[in-house]
């Protein structure tokens, strides 16, 4: 048991503050909140001023890319993929693969976030550093249409009895990788194998004007209509970025059961555009938020990306009431648990144990006006003292529990030297 004394905390459904309070959590779950709460066997953290919110989810990245933090940059998206990140990308091995995702995961739990969804390579290693870590997660290997194969889909088999509900905080997922990057037979069949093993599909989706142009060109329909028309949308689905929508497009998604993952500043630095965030918020489209990969983003930081949300909504829709610190809280906690996990993670008795400490003790904390907008507006994420997964206190004082960080850093720098 832990016990967390004297805290207050975000009720993210209310958008409010509510404590100071002691707060039990038995297991995997919270158990108790009341004041003066006394349990002789719980472990006690002193919650004195500190915040107690829901830990973040990271909806779309690419883990092992921090590899490739700051090595290319400043670069249109199909110039950087093809000539900088899949030349070097077909050297990196399993173990890298490992090692990477060691040192994203550091940087994820070190800034509050509890879940990630991944979409790369060399899956088996991506379980292997996230169940060492003790991070919830939904795990998918990147698929293009030259590996979707009788050898490729046995793999997928293999790693879903071995590795699907493992230490029931990871799971597997379909990830074929995009629209150009697939034919439709083979995306067919993805989402086929989806519905076989009932897994949710995750796909990067309407990321650039020249991606939707060339899908006009080739099928005269959009990426999004595409999938609707091959049954995608029957299965849980995650559509990364949806930059460049039409009306059609997000009326499609508000109709079926799709999470968008908003990854603007990823977007932005690659110069791919700024969705219309308000008009799909407006329809009933289910967002969330994701960073996307170290090398395009450079951060791995949710909070720091729910920033970006709320002002490119804004400056996009020339309203500064959209995606309000409260909304944007929503999106990037109790949203993608709901619907990747089905598990209520705001605070209350019986909710999901996957919670962070802030400690308020800083600068740019104070004063403390408002805790919430504080969260999306002021946070850099550095503030996060405590890391609580499952119940299990991943990090505590700033402390991952069981990693050596050191070694970590200094095997992903070999690694990148290298290759």
């Amino acid at each position: 048991m832990i016990l967390i004394k004297n805290i207050k905390y975000i009720d993210v459904e209310e958008s409010i503050v509510k404590g100071t309070c002691d707060i039990l959590i038995d297991g995997n779950r919270v158990k108790k909140i009341a004041n003066n709460i006394e349990e002789a066997s719980a472990y006690v953290i002193d919650g004195a001023d500190k915040l107690l919110m829901p830990g973040l989810f990271n909806t779309h990245n690419h883990v092992a890319m921090s590899v490739f933090r700051n090595y290319a940059d400043d670069m249109e998206l199909m110039d950087w993929l093809q000539n900088k990140i899949w030349p070097l990308e077909s050297k990196l091995t399993a173990e890298d693969i490992y090692w990477a995702s060691l040192l994203t995961f550091i940087e994820l739990v070190k800034t509050g976030t509890t879940a990630f969804n991944d979409m790369y390579m060399f899956c088996e290693r991506v379980f292997d550093a996230a169940s060492e870590i003790g991070m919830r997660g939904l795990i998918a290997r990147g698929m293009t249409n030259d590996a979707f194969n009788k050898e490729r889909e046995a793999n997928i088999r293999d790693m879903y009895e071995k590795y699907h509900q493992k230490d029931g905080l990871l799971r597997l997922a379909i990830a074929p990788h995009a629209i150009y990057t697939t034919g439709l037979d083979y995306l067919k069949s993805c989402i086929d194998l989806a519905k076989e093993l009932d897994l949710i599909i995750h796909t990067h989706a309407s990321e650039t004007l020249t991606e939707v142009n060339n899908s006009y060109k080739e099928y005269r329909k959009s990426p999004i209509k595409i999938f609707k028309e091959l049954g995608m949308f029957d299965q849980k689905t995650i559509l990364a970025h949806c930059v460049h929508l039409s009306e059609e497009d997000m009326d499609i998604i508000a109709k079926n059961n799709a999470l968008v993952s908003l990854n603007v500043s990823s977007n932005m630095k690659l110069a791919s555009g700024i969705p219309d965030i308000k008009n799909m918020f407006v329809r009933g489209d289910k967002l969330a938020i994701g960073t996307d990969g170290a090398s395009s983003n450079n951060m791995q930081n949710m909070f720091t990306e729910m920033r970006a949300v709320s002002l490119a909504a804004k400056a996009r829709s020339l309203d500064p009431k959209v995606m309000s610190a409260g909304e944007v809280l929503k999106l990037a906690t109790i949203n993608p648990y709901k619907y990747i996990f089905d598990e209520d993670v705001n605070i209350s008795e019986g909710s999901l144990a996957d919670l962070i400490l802030i400690n308020l003790d800083n600068t740019n904390l104070k004063p403390q006006n408002n805790l919430i907008s504080a969260m999306v507006y002021s946070m850099n994420g550095s503030e996060v003292d405590t890391t609580i997964i499952n119940g299990k206190i991943i990090m505590e004082n700033k402390k991952i529990k069981g990693i050596d960080e050191d070694l970590v850093v200094r095997k992903v720098e070999e690694i990148i030297k290298n290759i």
